[in-house]
């Protein structure tokens, strides 16, 4: 029986997909291990100073310069107001002239 929430077998399958009381904590935990990441490879990419080691580096929530924009879990201003508008991560790659939203 699963020690956390009491209601089905302990199994890693129910552990990292099932478990009400696990996922919370857990999924947000690997969620934002993900964004932070992919924040510092794109950072890399984009030739912005950053450090070099997932240890040590801690996401900005939004970054600038002459290659890019790079936005962390910020709202985005729209003519129409729209719900759910703060994706993980918002790129505008400057030379592409392009945008790409990232949602974890």
């Amino acid at each position: 029986m699963c020690q956390h929430c009491n209601k089905s077998d302990k199994t890693v399958d129910h552990l990292a997909t099932r478990c009400e009381k696990m996922l919370g904590h857990d999924y947000t935990r690997g969620h934002n291990e993900v964004v932070r990441c992919i924040h510092l490879l794109l950072l890399n990419r984009y030739k912005f100073k950053s450090s070099k080691r997932i240890r040590s580096f801690s996401i900005q929530e939004i970054l600038d310069n002459e290659y890019a924009e790079i936005r962390v879990d910020t709202r985005i201003k729209t003519d129409v107001k729209i719900r759910n508008n703060r994706p993980d991560i918002f790129i505008l790659d400057k030379k592409k002239n392009k945008i790409t939203l990232l949602e974890i």
